[in-house]
């Protein structure tokens, strides 16, 4: 009996050990994984997902059926409802082919659609109208743009009466000291008309335009003021690299601009030829096309005609229609003497002379001048710029002829005054400011090129003149900083998202 048990419990623990690795297996192969069970997936499955098969050729993004690709569940956004329209989406048939007071057709719309009105007994006239299949809220506005009359629509309850004026404010961030005011306060003028009962004021210090007016005008003037805050808030900002260009002696007549239309640019404006000492401006077109986008590749074009010399590479922003300037200058005194004699009677009837010597401090500026008027068309993505670069140097001195010693400066200027468009990040360049600077270089035996006469036989001198062009690249690009959001998202949260709040 002894051996027939063990020969048992031996055979027991043989299944026992082979049902065991059965179930591990099992467990291993088509149960759910314990560690992540919400994913519905086994560890083998698990595995499938996460080791690839590398020896598969995978698939590109044209080879995938979009059928078995399968759609996003959208989610219901969580957010405060809007307002509720009057009727919802109702539709309704009403028509009013005779003339009937506004009264009787306001409480007959609200039997149609089955909503309590109100009516302010003060209403009156008569409208006609014919809708047929039309959304309750469309026939509402008709009758009040026919009528006269606005509504309210609150706790189920519509409520009409006479859209008589009533005070609204507007919160205005134009400068205190800008004329934006005053061109606002006459456009808005013009809106009210020659309505007695509607008014404006005006406190700039606060920011606050109230206007008394009906709700046909208030409409308007949001419009309005909506679109002046777009446009007046929008920014530029303006890179500029200017650069001097000590031309060589094959160009001496001024920079070859031919050799930028090979690179993607636009010719806008030229006086006497590309390659000319006159004024030069053209847009280098899309700033990507050009050098690929880079200004310093471009600036280094440049040395095929002479050595270059960066100035300043200024970054400012400015607002839409209002003046930047840009300022690289120095000062430069001189000293003005004015001299008056006065005759003096001395005590033995004679008369004496007195000199009273004025010196006046006058300053004169020596350098570059750059101004920037950009007008921006958001609608379009162009600016139009104004640039005036004004450019003086310092040629000599002259003797005062007066006042033998005193030295005056003189000054060479040249000047431009162009107007561009361009598109956004587009590159505007402006040359042809051309200076000829000239020096005399002397040479000689020391000592003995200083006997007087005699002198002149072991020295000798050398004019140097050299021509220098200063050439002005200016990069535009919008800066949107009243609305950071792209049309697509605007699009889409008008059409789907049911947040009542707006982008601003």
């Amino acid at each position: 009996m002894r051996i027939i048990y063990k020969l048992l419990a031996k055979r027991s623990a043989i299944l026992l050990s082979l049902f065991f690795v059965l179930f591990i297996f099992g467990c291993y192969q088509g149960v759910l994984d314990p560690i992540d069970r919400q994913a519905g997936l086994t560890r083998k499955e698990f595995q499938d997902v996460l080791i690839k098969d590398k020896s598969k050729k995978s698939k590109t993004d044209n080879e995938i059926n979009d059928s078995q690709v399968p759609l996003p569940k959208f989610s219901r956004v969580l957010a405060m409802p809007k307002s509720p329209k009057v009727g919802g989406d109702k539709l309704i048939t009403f028509s009013i082919t005779e003339q009937v007071p506004l009264k009787d057709v306001l409480m007959e719309l609200g039997r149609v659609a089955k909503i309590d009105v109100d009516i302010d007994p003060a209403i009156d006239g008569t409208v006609i109208i014919s809708a047929k299949d039309r959304p309750l809220m469309e026939v509402i506005d008709r009758i009040c743009e026919m009528g006269g009359i606005r509504y309210t629509y609150k706790d189920g309850i519509l409520n009409f009466e006479n859209d008589d004026p009533y005070a609204k404010h507007y919160i205005v961030d134009y400068l205190s000291t800008g004329q934006l005011w005053g061109e606002v306060q006459t456009n808005v003028t013009a809106i009210l008309g020659a309505d007695a009962s509607s008014s404006i004021s005006i406190n700039k210090t606060a920011g606050i335009m109230t206007i008394y007016a009906d709700s046909k005008q208030h409409k308007d003037i949001e419009l309005y003021l909506k679109e002046v805050q777009k446009n007046a808030s929008a920014q530029v900002l303006i890179e500029a690299k200017i650069v001097e260009v000590t031309l060589s002696d094959e160009y001496k007549t001024g920079i070859d601009w031919s050799w930028t239309a090979k690179n993607g640019a636009d010719v806008l404006k030229t006086s006497g030829g590309f390659n000319s000492a006159s004024p030069v401006t053209l847009v280098l077109g899309d700033a990507k096309r050009f050098f690929h986008g880079s200004l310093n590749a471009s600036i280094s074009a440049l040395e095929t005609f002479g050595t270059v010399r960066g100035i300043s590479s200024p970054r400012v922003t400015a607002m839409n229609n209002q003046k930047a300037r840009l300022d690289f200058t120095t000062d430069l005194v001189y000293f003005k003497i004015e001299r008056k004699q006065d005759d003096l009677t001395n005590p033995t009837g004679g008369t004496n002379s007195r000199i009273t010597s004025t010196s006046t401090p006058v300053t004169i500026t020596q350098g570059i001048i750059l101004d920037i008027a950009p007008s921006i068309n958001l609608k379009t993505n162009e600016i139009t710029l104004n640039v005036k670069p004004e450019l003086s140097k310092l040629s000599g001195f002259a003797d005062d002829p007066i006042n033998v010693g005193n030295k005056v400066p003189q000054m060479v200027k040249r000047t431009l005054d162009t107007t561009a468009k361009i598109q956004n990040g587009e590159v505007l360049v402006i040359g042809g400011l051309m200076s000829d600077d000239s020096s005399v270089n002397e040479t000689g035996v020391p000592f003995l090129n200083r006997i007087p006469i005699l002198g002149y036989l072991f020295k000798s001198n050398s004019q140097i003149s050299k021509v220098v062009e200063t050439v002005i690249f200016i990069k535009a690009t919008i800066i949107n900083s009243g609305n950071a959001t792209s049309k697509s998202d605007r699009d889409f949260h008008e059409k789907f998202d049911l947040n009542p709040q707006p982008y601003l």
